[in-house]
């Protein structure tokens, strides 16, 4: 019963320690507009990127993040956009390729949004390496 319960509180302290991870990495101050190309890079100390974005009710937008890694160290990137009060509105689950991913999602607010690239099994996983993460509307 005693390991039990020294295994629930660490499996609580990984996920709290995940959640201010990411709270932390939040207010990116790069703010994505429609039409821009951003990279940025995965790394076992930096495995979650936020960006800013904004954008309007009725909108349709498109994120897809692109691995840039040459050696194959970066592959299935993720790619998850998030609501101002932190609800998950998209995540890229179904993979395009094995070096990229695609969020398509209809805007449900005017205002702010964040957006997270990261890999396949965020703190978890091993990939590592630059990408590019393209933001563009459906029109």
């Amino acid at each position: 019963m005693r390991k039990l319960a020294l295994e629930i509180v660490m499996v609580m302290s990984l996920l709290v320690g995940s959640l201010m991870f990411a709270q932390e990495g939040r207010g990116a101050p790069d703010v994505l507009g429609y039409g821009d190309v951003v990279s940025g890079e995965i790394s076992n100390t930096r495995f979650e990127v936020f960006y800013d974005m904004q954008g309007d009710e009725g909108d349709v937008v498109l994120l897809q993040v692109i691995s840039l890694a040459e050696d194959s160290a970066f592959q299935w990137p993720e790619v998850v956009v998030f609501s101002d009060s932190n609800e998950v509105l998209a995540a890229s689950n179904g993979f395009v390729s094995i070096n990229q991913s695609t969020v398509a999602l209809q805007l449900p607010y005017t205002g702010d949004y964040d957006v997270m690239v990261t890999r396949d099994d965020g703190r978890m996983g091993e990939g590592e390496g630059p990408f590019e993460l393209y933001l563009s509307i459906v029109e």
